[in-house]
């Protein structure tokens, strides 16, 4: 009786698929994770359209920008623009009676963003506000953190212990300050017509990290921007900048660790560097509309320049 003789794979034939199936994944991979990074990417500046146009229509029905934010904790640009990203039910369950004068009489805790009167608003995580490039985080009171901020110039955020303790530094680490888009609303609305730079030289919204917490409860609040200190960038940083953010607490921040950049807490003056997981730099909408990635190596008087509304630098697209 003829018996065929079955031939199976030797050792070192399957070794060699598997080391051929390892090089494929490997030369795959990257380009997988490329092309999932470009979708969310592409979400990334949708959402800053979306943005920039809330913007505008706001700029439509009310002659003027919207305020950066009401003083410290009675809401941001992120509460006043929501009507305009087809959210008008979020923003009827906001409660804007609170103000300076209240806190001061020790009157309004409920009317704060994170008080009774607030959290069914400022719990609700928007869509609009979150990139997918980053991982989500809530840090306070189920209150989220998002990806988006407001140009509030090209200098520093101030403490000066009155109701207007959110206005910009005059001058800093040599920077004059020239004029921002958004402000505090004690210190009067930003119109079109003071926006002498041009609304397609002038950043409106850039993107920003949400801070992650430490591992035994430390908070981080970058990207916190219900509260004024987590609602602004300022570009006396540059974007993604290895420089440290300057937080008006130590306790507000926790530096290198899943990712957060670095950060140093009690000082007087505030400085929050634009930053994103995407590799190389960050999106940014203009007042035009437009927008733009920003490269990390961009020059520090061109990011400055693109920060200021009454600057009169003069910019061309290639510098940036």
């Amino acid at each position: 009786m003829n018996h065929r003789k079955r031939r199976g794979f030797t050792l070192i034939e399957l070794l060699v698929v598997i080391a051929i199936i390892a090089v494929l994944i490997a030369l795959l991979l990257p380009a997988v994770q490329a092309a999932r990074e470009a979708a969310r990417r592409s979400q990334c500046v949708n959402n800053l359209k979306q943005i920039g146009l809330a913007v505008m229509n706001y700029e439509s029905s009310n002659t003027s920008l919207p305020p950066g934010c009401k003083f410290q904790v009675w809401g941001t640009w992120a509460i006043f623009i929501l009507p305009y990203m087809e959210q008008t039910q979020v923003y009827n369950s906001w409660n804007s009676l609170g103000d300076y004068g209240l806190s001061a009489a020790g009157g309004n805790s409920a009317l704060r963003y994170g008080g009774a009167m607030n959290t069914t608003a400022t719990t609700a995580r928007i869509n609009s506000y979150t990139c997918p490039s980053d991982t989500r985080s809530a840090p306070l009171g189920g209150i989220p953190s998002y990806n988006y901020v407001a140009n509030y110039g090209n200098t520093a955020i101030t403490s000066v212990g009155t109701a207007t303790s959110t206005a910009p530094a005059l001058t800093y680490n040599g920077f004059m300050y020239s004029g921002a888009p958004f402000s505090d609303i004690y210190l009067g609305a930003v119109t079109l017509s003071s926006i002498t730079d041009g609304l397609s030289n002038t950043m409106y919204h850039a993107e920003c990290i949400e801070g992650q917490d430490g591992p035994t409860g430390q908070l981080d609040l970058r990207g916190y921007i219900h509260w004024w200190e987590g609602a602004f960038f300022e570009s006396s940083l540059t974007p993604n900048s290895t420089q440290p953010d300057q937080m008006q607490s130590s306790g507000y921040c926790y530096a290198n660790y899943l990712g957060n950049p670095p950060c140093v807490g009690g000082t007087t003056n505030f400085v929050h560097a634009a930053r994103s997981r995407h590799p190389g730099g960050l999106n940014a909408v203009m007042g035009d509309g437009s927008v733009r990635f920003v490269k990390n190596t961009i020059n520090i008087a061109t990011w400055q320049a693109l920060s200021t509304t009454k600057g009169a630098e003069v910019i061309s697209s290639d510098q940036y």
